[in-house]
């Protein structure tokens, strides 16, 4: 800050304490000191003893229960005598329903008197202030204090307020926001009084102000001020607009109450302010030089550094229509709008938000509540005609939700969207939402409060209203609206159980009071180190809540610097203690409306002392403190020497596994949709069929070592083959293809179909633009003449004209050459009926479907998404494993050339799902093949176990001719439709007919809605949706889950590769689904996932901030090779709508072992051959040769082994699919590099029986 050079010096010989009572007349200058010098506050050390140097420590309370509590065996209790006495009202008779959005509560130590003072705010009538006297006793002292919020008009509607140190005197002034009036500063006098200089300091703006902000944003010292604003009324006016050149624009005098929403003119709110603090409390409104633009119905601002650069970045959550900001911190006074590029959707009516590190990974998360319904019965109510906002729901950008946010901090740039994997999704009509540690075991709960002033959800309340507006019934529409009932709801409490696993603690800990809160302050009251509560809740007395918690040891933390910032808003503190990191920033704005007293609080467990803290002060300024006591409440003073504003923090580069290349080596290719509404002829589709592609393969077609690559595209555009040129160059060259751009690409698959050598092309044609038979279904071969040009083999396969998915090449009988497995999807617009998956047989090039006879249980698989060829027995004959959907993950054996349906005899057919992609290796190293096979996860609306699965009944229910469907979950025992009322109805009107309110559809089960019995009983289930590995135990699978990082959303594409070649075999993931139909959303919880195997079988994810894998789009195909020749694999991931991301691996290992086994005529790839390492430990791995996999894609085919000079390779046996053994020894391997293992070299290691040429 201009004219600050110096900090002072605090020590604790020169520690003065602020003498209680003491009035600002009494701060004069001192004599000689120059008249505009900067004074520094002196800070309060009553009742602290000496610990360290800048360190001081008081012991906390002995934490007891109270008598309440351990009579009705809750944690919290509810102080019914503590002198606050204060019930927020509105009257109901009034008609503005903007105003009903309640107010907050502030919590400060006003008076430093070491006791916490409570102000409660109201929407009528005055504001109160209560002043701690110990013990959980108050007293108001509102007129004395003379802060009751009266205006000139004495309406001001108070919304929100904040302590802080405004006017840097070492004491906590009050900050109101006012929805009808002037905003309110009052500045603490000292003397037990304050008075209002927001006009003088200029932030006395007049508007609907909802609650102000604090923090350093500029870093220059002093605190500024972010103010967010709604709208207090309903503009009746018809906005005028103006067109400059091209554009047209909102007039200026509308602007304040309008705005555009994807084109459309809509209601929106004020414009946000932001002060930037000139020095001791004066203001400059600097929002417009900041390039702070949100005109909108703010309910909530948060600070928080979310990309940890150092730089204070804002969060705010705004009502309705417009878009949520994350303004992001230039660090030059400026800030942009992130939030587009670090999430793909948001909550659409979003209200309380908090920040804070939910799993302890030292990267700050955010929370943003809605009001999603967490019962089913209050869902249907609240879903009225969800088709007329259908297009705003699928493209808004970015994308809204009906649902709370829980974002996870990815470390990368990125967040991840927890929410419904964490439980924490759907909390009801939510307007705060907290974070904070109630249990005191170092993990951060979650508390929200609920309900409101009416039930205007309700669709059979907003369907009268909207009757008699259209009617023209003004009176009796006012009249209506009055006598709208309120929503009460209970307020909910979950406790972190770790892991992202949430527990409904609400009832237990006794904070499942019903009624209607809105803001929630939180402080430790009685000092005894945990966190007590106090709610202001609406046309009811205001909740105190004494937290009795007799577990885990806690720690509370004072800040106070010599700074502007005196109490250190904004300061980030890492706390390591019991093998744990956490890591908290102060920022006393928190939830909605409402602010904490400005002191951390850490639980610390089990644990009775902490291993080192480290304080970050706003400035920059580190320090650390080693070996704190627990059950102590500390206070540290910023003890540096050096006030000037510090450079911004040079951003750490980490050591990344994979590095994405943007102008490098890459593959430039992206994919286009044709944009396929396939609700048109099944509204009730729950995604779109249509968008399920590409994929990607790669494979040699030029026979020069190099790794070609192919990817399919959508309908209305072609596919595309790029040649390796080496020395990063992919060449786009053209093939007949291109003619086949109508066809929507599915599997992708590089083999050799006609038995020359070189490789060939097969691409197969799904989706639903097409009718069954149709020409444009067609799988079509591109034979390959001895280089880069292709022919089209028209007459090759069998023209089925059903929708494929995948494909994938084997030798099944044996015979020398390569036949091929094509998967199918649903039948256009019949889903979920598939037709058939086929087994085609090589006849010398042409391929003839030879299911009926050799793979019965192909008729009946259903929709397959993926298959591995594979030899899951080790009898030398390929098998075949299925990805289903609304199946299982199939495993059909081959005998001598037939295949039968092994599934439930290896003990996985119980595990049905929506599988999609598939992937084999041998994890354990115990030399037989194991799977991952990814699956729907656990981060999407639905829900399923082996009792309560999820259901799809299918069949004309209404005699329409046409395939209908319903989607069903379970609610407790009971099962109930997925869909609401409306959109039921409009597919099928008998269900409107039957049920003309809301009401009677939200309680019926699904038995009363639908005779799905009498009508059709045909229906599919899935009851398991976690992406999992299936551990080959021998003569049976064992299914075990993914970590659960990654289940956070649809897994598409997996491949096994050795990423950081320790010899161990790894997992790379490519996940979400971006084509849901709209009340669902995106689902797009995932950054792709790479997860480590730590040599025991057990996988660990490894985050994208050390990984590089960030991958936030629809990723779906995902294929590896090692394109750079270094020695490791890369990795290739196709986006549906999108650009191929190409990830470059960065393990660049020492030595490595890279194998090509060459094949005789007719598999010169040596598809099927069996490659087993055995390293001088003892430890075996097992490595396959195929040709495709993953999801609609296929790897190159060679394989790459490492070992270390202590554990090196003793051997490498190669099994060639028809019998032939190749062993390579020590002496073999004395040098790594590339190595070609030809099948002349081999000897035959089976009976003649079993070796078939």
């Amino acid at each position: 800050m201009t004219g600050r050079t110096q900090f002072l010096l605090v020590t604790l010989t020169c520690l003065v304490a602020v003498a209680t009572g003491c009035s600002k007349s009494e701060k004069a200058p001192v004599e000689g000191e120059p008249e505009n010098a900067v004074r520094q506050p002196t800070v309060a050390t009553d009742g602290f003893d000496p610990f360290r140097d800048g360190l001081l420590r008081r012991k906390l309370n002995s934490a007891n229960a109270s008598a309440d509590s351990a009579k009705a065996k809750t944690q919290f209790s509810l102080v019914l005598d503590s002198g606050i006495e204060f019930t927020n009202t509105f009257p109901r008779n009034k008609n503005n329903r903007l105003i009903e959005t309640g107010s907050g509560v502030a919590i400060g130590d006003y008076d430093g008197d070491g006791e916490a003072d409570v102000y409660l705010l109201a929407a009528e009538g005055p504001n109160k202030l209560y002043r701690g006297l110990g013990g959980f006793k108050f007293e108001d002292v509102t007129a004395t204090a003379g802060v009751d919020g009266s205006t000139l008009g004495n309406d001001a509607l108070a919304a929100g307020a904040s302590f802080a140190d405004v006017d840097n005197d070492g004491d906590l002034d009050l900050f109101v926001c006012n929805m009808a009036s002037a905003d309110l500063l009052y500045i603490n006098q000292g003397d037990g009084t304050f008075t209002n200089e927001a006009a003088l300091r200029g932030i006395g703006k007049t508007g609907a102000s909802k609650v102000g902000s604090f923090c350093d944003y500029d870093l220059d010292g002093d605190l500024d001020l972010y103010v967010v604003t709604y709208r207090d009324t309903t503009d009746s006016r018809t906005p005028q607009t103006m067109t400059i050149g091209d554009r047209v624009y909102i007039h200026p005098d509308y602007r304040n109450a309008f705005g555009f929403v994807d084109g459309k003119i809509k209601e929106s709110g004020q414009s946000d302010f932001l002060f930037r603090n000139d020095g001791e409390g004066f203001f400059t409104d600097v929002t417009a030089e900041a390039q702070i633009i949100d005109h909108a119905m703010g309910l909530s601002a948060t600070w928080l550094d979310y990309n940890d650069d150092g730089l204070p970045d804002l969060y705010v959550a705004n009502d309705a229509w417009q878009s949520d900001r994350l303004f992001q911190n230039r660090g030059n006074g400026t800030f942009v709008d992130s939030l587009p590029s670090v999430t793909r959707h948001m909550p659409w009516f979003s209200m309380g938000s908090d920040q804070g590190d939910l799993n302890n990974d030292g990267h700050v998360d955010l929370m943003v509540g809605e009001m999603s319904p967490s019962s089913h019965f209050r869902q249907m109510l609240n879903r009225g005609n969800v088709d007329e906002s259908a297009w705003f729901l699928e493209f808004g950008a970015p994308r809204q939700t009906m649902r709370n946010a829980v974002y996870l901090n990815s470390g990368s740039g990125q967040f991840m969207d927890v929410g419904q994997m964490t439980g924490l999704s759907s909390t009801n009509w939510t307007w705060a939402m907290r974070f904070a540690d109630l249990n005191n075991d170092g993990r951060l709960d979650v508390f929200v409060t609920n309900g409101h002033a009416r039930d205007s959800m309700n669709a059979d309340i907003v369907g009268n209203l909207a009757r008699l507006k259209d009617q023209g019934k003004i009176d009796s529409l006012l009249e209506a609206r009055k006598n709208v009932p309120p929503l009460r709801e209970k307020n909910m409490a979950f406790a972190n159980r770790g892991n992202l696993e949430f527990e409904d603690a609400s009832q237990k800990w006794g904070l499942d009071l019903e009624g209607i809160s809105h803001g929630v302050a939180m402080a430790d009251l009685d000092h005894d180190g945990d966190l007590d509560l106090v709610v202001n809740n609406f046309y009811e007395p205001a909740s105190v809540y004494r937290n009795d918690s007799q577990e885990g040891n806690r720690l509370t933390l004072s800040l106070r610097s010599p700074s502007g910032n005196t109490f250190g808003y904004g300061a980030k503190v890492e706390l390591w203690c019991g093998g744990q990191l956490q890591t908290k920033h102060l920022s006393p704005v928190r939830g909605y409306l409402s602010s904490d007293e400005p002191v951390l609080h850490f639980g610390l467990g089990a644990a009775s002392t902490v291993d080192r803290m480290r304080i970050t002060w706003p400035g920059g300024n580190v320090e650390e403190f080693e070996q704190l006591e627990a059950g102590q409440h500390y206070l540290a003073i910023e003890t540096a020497t050096q006030l000037d504003t510090p450079a911004k923090p040079e951003q750490q580069v980490a050591n990344l596994a994979f590095l994405e290349s943007e102008t490098g080596l890459k593959v430039e290719f992206e994919h286009q949709d044709g944009k396929h509404d396939d609700f048109a002829r099944q509204p009730l589709l729950p995604y779109h069929t249509s968008r399920m592609g590409p994929g990607i393969a790669l494979g040699d077609i030029n026979n020069d070592g190099l790794s070609d690559v192919f990817t399919g595209n959508g309908n209305n555009r072609p596919g595309s083959l790029r040649v390796n040129r080496g020395a990063t160059i992919f060449e786009e060259i053209d093939g007949p293809w291109v003619k086949h751009f109508l066809q929507d690409d599915m599997g992708v698959l590089f083999f050799d179909a006609d038995g020359d050598g070189d490789q060939d092309l097969l691409v197969t044609s799904g989706g639903s633009e097409y009718e069954l038979g149709h020409e444009q279904l067609r799988d079509r071969l591109y034979l390959n003449q001895q280089g880069e040009v292709f022919d089209y083999a028209e007459r090759s396969l069998p023209r089925t004209g059903v929708s494929s998915s995948t494909a994938a090449a084997l030798d099944f009988d044996r015979d020398g050459d390569l036949d091929l497995i094509v998967g199918s999807r649903s039948i256009p617009h019949k889903y979920p009926i598939a037709s058939p998956t086929r087994l085609l047989r090589n006849e010398r090039g042409t391929f003839v479907d030879v299911s009926w006879k050799s793979a019965k249980p192909l008729a009946t698989a259903g929709i397959v998404n993926s298959v591995v060829c594979t030899d899951f027995n080790d009898d030398g004959w390929p098998d075949l494993v299925l990805a289903t959907e609304w199946g299982p993950v199939r495993f059909l054996q081959n005998d001598d050339g037939k295949f039968h349906d092994a599934t439930e005899r290896l003990g996985v057919a119980p595990f049905t799902g929506w599988w999609r992609g598939l992937a084999a290796g041998d994890f354990d190293s115990d030399g037989d093949l194991d799977f991952v096979a990814t699956n729907q996860g656990l981060n999407t609306k639905y829900r399923a176990d082996s009792n309560h699965p999820i259901r799809l009944y299918f069949g004309d229910f209404d005699d329409s001719g046409r395939m209908d469907l319903i989607e069903s979950h379970f609610e407790g025992d009971t099962e109930y439709p997925v869909r609401g009322l409306k959109s039921l109805s409009n597919a099928m009107p008998f269900v409107g007919q039957k049920f003309e309110k809301f009401v009677d559809f939200a309680s019926a089960p699904l038995a009363e809605i639908y005779d799905v019995d009498g009508r059709q009983s045909a229906f599919k289930e899935a009851n398991y949706l976690q992406s999992s590995i299936f551990w080959n135990d021998g003569n049976s699978f064992r299914v075990e889950p993914l970590p659960r990082m990654a289940q956070t959303s649809p897994g598409f594409g997996v491949e096994v590769l050795d990423y950081d070649c320790d010899g161990d075999i790894d997992i790379l993931i490519a996940n979400n689904f971006f084509g849901a139909q709209p009340e669902t959303g995106l689902m797009d919880g995932g950054l792709g996932a790479l997860l480590a195997n730590d040599g025991d079988g057990k996988f660990s994810f490894v985050w994208p901030g050390e990984s590089g894998v960030s991958l936030e789009q629809d990723s779906s195909g995902l294929a590896v090779a090692d394109l750079d020749f270094d020695g490791d694999l890369d990795a290739i991931v196709c986006v549906h709508s999108g650009k191929t991301r190409t990830l470059i691996n960065q393990a660049n290992p020492e030595s490595f072992w890279k194998l090509t086994i060459s094949g005789a005529k007719g598999n010169s790839r040596s598809i099927g051959a069996q490659v087993t390492v055995t390293f001088g430990d003892g430890k075996i791995q097992r490595h396959e040769v195929r040709a495709g996999g993953s999801y609609l894609s296929q790897s190159a085919s060679e394989i790459v082994v490492y070992a270390s000079d202590e554990n090196p390779i003793s051997t490498i046996r190669v099994a060639w699919p028809t019998g032939e053994i190749v062993e390579l020894g020590k002496e073999d391997l004395a040098n790594d590099g590339e190595i070609t293992i030809d099948i002349t070299d081999a000897t035959s290691g089976q009976s003649d029986d079993s070796a078939k040429k």
